[in-house]
C-alpha cells in the first residue's frame, strides 16, 4: 500500500528550490555564505528527510548539494559536513530505507537513487584527499567517519547502483520546468539501466 504524502510542497516552494539551484549554477562566495547565514542546507535536509515521497524535492535536494560540493566556495559544503552533519545522516536514512524494504512497510521507499547522488557527490570530493580543504575537512570528520563513510560508497551505495543504475542527475541535469499548473512536460528523471540504448515513455 502506498503512504500518504503529508504537507507536500507546492508549486512556489518547488519553484524557490529551483531558483537555489540556478544560483548554484551561476553563485560566488556570497551568494553561498548567504545560503549558510539563512541555514538552507539543514532547512533542505530536513525537507529531503521528512519528504520521501516528494520526487521532485527530492531532486532538487539532491541537486543542490552536487552543486554545492563543486563550486569554488567552501561553505556549503562546511555547512553539509558540520553543521547537518551529512554523512551521518545519509547512513542513517539508508539504514531506515533498506528496513522499510526488508519488512516492506506501507510507506514505499522513493529515494535511495538521490540518497546514492548525495553519497557520491561526498564521496568524489573526499576522493581528492591531498587538497588542503579536503585534508582540513576530512581532520574535522575524523578518520573513524572518513573510513566509515568511504565502506559505505564502496559497499551499499555500489551495490545499489549496480543493480538499479543510476539516477539522471548532476549538475549539468536539471528537471523540466514546472508548468503553471504544476506539470513537468516531458522531462525523463531517469537514465537507461546499464547496456539499455532506450528509456520507456
Amino acid at each position: 500500500m502506498w503512504g500518504r504524502v503529508n504537507a507536500p510542497l507546492g508549486l512556489v516552494r518547488l519553484k524557490v528550490l529551483e531558483l537555489l539551484v540556478v544560483l548554484l549554477q551561476h553563485g560566488n562566495h556570497e551568494t553561498a555564505h548567504s545560503l549558510v547565514d539563512a541555514k538552507i542546507p539543514r532547512t533542505l535536509m530536513d525537507l529531503f528527510a521528512r519528504l520521501e515521497l516528494n520526487s521532485l524535492l527530492q531532486h532538487f535536494v539532491a541537486t543542490i548539494v552536487e552543486h554545492s560540493f563543486r563550486m569554488p566556495s567552501p561553505a556549503l559544503r562546511k555547512a553539509f559536513f558540520l553543521d547537518v552533519n551529512l554523512i551521518d545522516m545519509i547512513m542513517y536514512l539508508w539504514d531506515e530505507a533498506t528496513q522499510k524494504e526488508k519488512t516492506r512497510a506501507s510507506t514505499p521507499v522513493n529515494n535511495m537513487g538521490e540518497m546514492c547522488r548525495i553519497a557520491s557527490a561526498m564521496r568524489d570530493y573526499l576522493a581528492n584527499s591531498s587538497a588542503p580543504e579536503v585534508v582540513q575537512m576530512a581532520g574535522w570528520l575524523t578518520t573513524e567517519r572518513v573510513t566509515k563513510f568511504k565502506n559505505f560508497c564502496e559497499g551499499p551505495v555500489a551495490d545499489h547502483e549496480a543493480t538499479n543504475g543510476q539516477l539522471l542527475g548532476g549538475v549539468d541535469n536539471l528537471p523540466n520546468r514546472i508548468d503553471e499548473d504544476g506539470g513537468f512536460g516531458d522531462n525523463i528523471f531517469f537514465r537507461p539501466r546499464s547496456g539499455s540504448t532506450t528509456v520507456d515513455s
